[in-house]
């Protein structure tokens, strides 16, 4: 017979579709799960993110928070913020490097020429200044003179 879908997170600990967080194939489940999710994971929607990705239930004993530091002190880390309470962070050597943060080398080089464009005009526009300048301060003069 086979085995349906769990629908949610208590039909899947009734099933025994069940992971517990100190088995090293659920560590690596939750890694798996922090580089899809950006390297971060907020601590009370991790439950709910690891059904979602692997239609099993995380299993852990006391509250999460504490389980996650005393199983998995060295890959993830957690800090609390004002807004979303406590987010969970992969550890800096397990994350996934992001190509999208910085703009790329030739982006970067489309810009230096953009200043540079516009450094140009901005001193030839002072050189016409400074020659306006200078014949209106000649036209005044001979002004004066006549």
């Amino acid at each position: 017979m086979p085995t349906t879908r769990p629908n949610n997170i208590r039909e899947a600990r009734r099933k025994g579709h069940v992971d517990n967080i100190e088995n090293v194939e659920t560590k690596l489940k939750l890694i798996t799960l922090f580089r899809e999710n950006n390297n971060y994971i907020p601590l009370n929607k991790m439950p709910f993110c690891y059904f979602a990705r692997f239609n099993r239930a995380l299993a852990y004993m006391g509250k999460l928070k504490y389980a996650i530091t005393n199983e998995m002190n060295t890959i993830l880390s957690q800090h609390e913020t004002i807004n979303y309470g406590i987010i969970v962070r992969l550890s800096e050597p397990l994350q996934q490097e992001r190509n999208d943060i910085l703009p790329s080398n030739n982006s970067f080089n489309q810009q230096h020429e953009k200043c540079q464009v516009t450094l140009q005009e901005t001193e030839n526009e002072v050189e016409e200044h400074e020659k306006n300048k200078q014949r209106v301060k000649r036209w005044l003069v001979e002004m004066k003179s006549k």
